[in-house]
């Protein structure tokens, strides 16, 4: 009997650890500059990671464009949280590295704020159909 139970109490763990488990991830490319790989599970997003690689010759242009990039999202991460960014700076280029945890910025907020998010909010959650469709419509390739 004992053997049993413990047959049906591992079953159940794998049944429900399988269950939730259905966690999506598709990556995005527009102007070969720009990824996109994104996290999902039940048709909404957990995660983007967004990398870009910005280059110029100009060392002006990219002293100019780091002090931008990192005005830009250390605002946004103080604004509506869950940012987390990186940025590796050479006086030729500049790769961004930009982490969005979707489950700790303020969804809410960020629509009230920024009206293109409300196109793809959908029960205070990131939809995950509606912001690969945002992608496509920008030219971004998804697999």
């Amino acid at each position: 009997m004992k053997k049993i139970s413990m047959c049906l109490l591992t079953l159940l763990l794998l049944f429900v650890t399988g269950c939730k488990n259905n966690q999506q991830e598709i990556n995005c490319v527009l102007n070969n500059n720009t990824k996109y790989q994104i996290f999902s599970q039940n048709n909404k997003v957990n995660k983007v990671i967004l990398r870009k690689h910005y280059a110029n010759n100009d060392e002006e242009y990219i002293d100019n464009l780091n002090i931008r990039l990192n005005e830009t999202y250390k605002s946004f991460g103080e604004k509506y949280g869950g940012v987390v960014y990186n940025i590796n700076k050479t006086t030729k280029y500049i790769d961004l590295v930009v982490n969005y945890d979707y489950s700790k910025i303020n969804i809410s907020k960020l629509a009230k704020d920024n009206s293109s998010f409300k196109n793809i909010i959908v029960n205070n959650k990131i939809d995950y159909t509606k912001l690969i469709d945002s992608y496509v419509k920008m030219g971004a390739q998804c697999k």
